[in-house]
């Protein structure tokens, strides 16, 4: 085979080259063209959204003040009147003037309880005095409960002590008679009637929980649920530093003693009324600041009142859009130095925004930019990648740190993306088909070139093995000729070398003939692997022994495979020529023939501790014309035919053979055959 001239390659190799230039340039300026007229496209859509977005929440926030308007223009009016049934609570206090606080003027916090002047009644002192760490707790109850007869800030404090002593010593059922109110039977049945409130309501729910916890004592469940719902019905309705105190009591003991005793349904409304009372506790804890340390909460003016006398009052709002304590407080500054206020929950205000909207694709993000969970979101929550690319607007006056932002699933933004993705897709897969054809060009080239070299040095190696007979046989019959051959015996010995030499380049013809010859199968039969590599040994140890080396065999029963009996014959017998030329000069050697058999594969398998395959080189080996060279190699002959011969005769049965380091360092090669039986 010749290979094309030089400058007929380099003219290939060259348009080769220029066409992927070509193909490179196109598809990056179409690419750049696409990608600008969609970032274009995407700039006017993401304005176009955001222009709608900042409308919306402009509608929404002139909606709402209007609302907080309306409320806070009544209240002006009729200071008494109820709160309107978007408000949580109304607020009424009087602004600190010259470094003076405030004063909360509705709701009015209840009577405070002033435990260390209380201790100073006699009665309660001399109780008090009478208490000692080794006095039995029944003595000591008894010394409170002389004190029940006093005014009733002192009795129910006494009363309270006198039931933890009664409780702690065992004894629910006088506990329960210093704790029942005056209105209580003689049998000591509590009364779930309302309760005094004169009395502090601290003061006032302790003793409705220390009553439930002897009813509970005493096995009377629906008398301690009673009582434990009554006591969360007052809590939920406090406000101020009522609430303060007495909301801790609503989870614990007032929620977790309800579960306990079954009363799930009453549990959960009165946590839900809870939620409801932290929100107004939050919103008191504003008024208290703005009272104290007004300073300390500086509220923007978001609207102006109207009065009836024609007079203007601005409107403040501040508060805490997100979180369990989350509210809005608004009020107005009136003339006369009272502020009335309105307190709102911002969750339910945002709901009538988000489920305005008929997408669904409005969400509501924290300063940290993630969605808050709204009812009137229905739709799955976005990603945060749908997040980043959706256009986003403030909510202006009332919620200046919140944002407003449309995660459409079907937006210009997203479907420019997808559009710039699918180019990108399109061009990258153009890019890489061109450089896979670019590269396998210039590995065809590369490949037709070695293996030129390697007919080249095949031809050369076959060329000089002829011509050494074919001088030899020249000169003898150039001395016949030239009658230097005189004698019959001279003329007989020179015919014989002739012959010899001449049957000798006919065997390497013919080797090199068959070696070159793609194998076929002529004729399919079973064979017995077995039977066969016996035969081999026997053949071939003799040969192995006259170099000095030894053949060992192990033979397993493999059963039959479907193939040329010849062709695998000499396939296998390739395979010991090889380990018999490529033989170590510096150590005796060994060659190892094993045959067995698995469930699907015969395997016979040729190891040597001769010359070996370098690692790099154990899968070339098997190509044409392919010989492993450098030192100390190639002595033995071989024309890289011998190793592709059985390959491809392997190839032909429908099996496989690799080669792997053998004995020593040595090569080993195994061939796979199917089985049949």
């Amino acid at each position: 085979m010749s290979t094309p001239p030089r400058p007929v390659q380099r003219l290939a190799s060259l348009s080769t080259w220029a066409l992927a230039v070509l193909v490179v340039v196109l598809t990056a300026a179409t690419l750049w063209a696409s990608v600008a007229l969609e970032s274009r496209r995407s700039t006017e859509a993401r304005v176009r959204r955001t222009d709608a977005l900042e409308g919306a929440v402009a509608l929404w926030e002139s909606l709402q003040l209007d609302r907080i308007d309306d409320g806070l223009a009544a209240l002006a009016l009729d200071p008494d009147r109820p709160a309107p049934g978007w408000a949580d609570a109304r607020w009424r206090w009087r602004a600190g003037s010259g470094g003076a606080p405030g004063e909360l003027l509705a709701p009015r916090p209840g009577p405070v309880e002033d435990t260390a002047t209380l201790l100073q009644d006699p009665c309660l002192a001399r109780a008090a005095q009478e208490t000692g760490v080794d006095r039995p707790r029944v003595e000591i109850a008894e010394s409170w409960a002389r004190c029940l007869d006093a005014a009733p800030p002192v009795a129910r404090l006494a009363a309270s002590r006198a039931a933890e002593q009664f409780m702690a010593a065992g004894e629910p059922a006088r506990a329960l008679q210093v704790l029942a109110p005056p209105s209580d039977s003689t049998d000591g049945a509590a009364a779930e009637g309302p309760t005094d409130a004169a009395l502090p309501a601290f003061r006032v729910l302790t003793g409705l929980l220390q009553r439930a916890q002897a009813h509970q004592a005493l096995g009377e469940d629906d008398r301690a649920t009673a009582l434990l719902v009554q006591a969360g019905d007052e809590i939920v309705q406090l406000h101020g530093p009522d609430l303060a105190d007495a909301l801790p009591l609503l989870d614990y003991p007032v929620l977790a003693d309800l579960r306990a005793l079954g009363a799930v349904d009453d549990a959960d409304r009165l946590a839900g009324a809870g939620a409801l009372a932290r929100r107004r506790l939050a919103g008191w804890r504003s008024v208290d600041t703005l009272l104290s340390r007004p300073e300390e909460l500086p509220a923007p003016v978001v609207a102006e009142l109207s009065l009836p006398d024609g007079r203007r009052a601005p409107v403040r709002a501040i508060g805490q859009p997100v979180g369990e304590a989350r509210h809005l407080l608004a009020w107005a500054e009136l003339p006369d130095g009272q502020c009335v206020g309105l307190q709102a929950d911002p969750r339910e205000m945002l709901d009538e925004l988000v489920a305005s909207d008929r997408d669904g694709s409005l969400r509501v993000l924290d300063a940290a930019g993630q969605p808050l969970a709204l009812d009137g979101a229905a739709s799955p929550e976005p990603g945060a990648d749908a997040l980043a690319d959706a256009p986003t607007v403030a909510f202006g006056r009332l919620f200046p740190a919140l944002r407003l932002a449309r995660v459409d699933s079907a937006s210009p933004a997203t479907s420019a993306a997808t559009s710039r993705i699918l180019m990108v897709a399109s061009s990258t897969t153009v890019l890489v088909l061109t450089a896979f054809l670019i590269i396998a060009r210039l590995r065809a080239d590369r490949q037709q070139h070695e293996l030129w070299e390697r007919q080249q040095g095949f031809v050369h190696r076959v060329s000089h093995e002829l011509k050494t007979p074919l001088a030899g046989v020249k000169v003898m019959a150039e001395m016949i000729e030239m009658g230097m051959v005189t004698t019959h015996e001279e003329l007989e010995q020179t015919a014989q070398r002739i012959i010899s030499e001449v049957s000798r380049m006919e065997d390497r013809v013919n080797e090199v003939l068959k070696q070159a010859k793609r194998p076929e199968i002529v004729e399919a039969e079973p064979v017995d692997i077995r039977a066969m590599a016996e035969h081999l040994a026997d053949v071939w140890a003799p040969r192995f022994e006259q170099r000095g080396a030894r053949l060992t065999v192990e033979l397993a029963e493999t059963g039959t495979v479907n193939g040329d009996r010849q062709l695998l014959r000499d396939a296998i017998s390739n395979l010991l020529d090889n380990a018999l030329k490529y033989l170590r000069e510096d150590r005796p050697g060994t060659c190892r023939m094993r045959v067995g058999a698995g469930p699907r594969w015969v395997v016979v398998e040729v190891a040597d501790n001769g010359i070996g395959v370098p690692e790099h080189m154990r899968k070339a080996v098997f190509g044409r014309f392919t010989r492993v060279e450098g030192d100390g190699r190639g002595k033995a002959g071989g024309h890289g035919l011998g190793l592709s011969f059985v390959a491809e005769a392997v190839a032909q049965h429908g099996g496989k053979v690799e080669c792997r380091e053998g004995i020593a360092g040595g090569a080993r090669f195994i061939i796979r055959l199917r089985r049949t039986r």
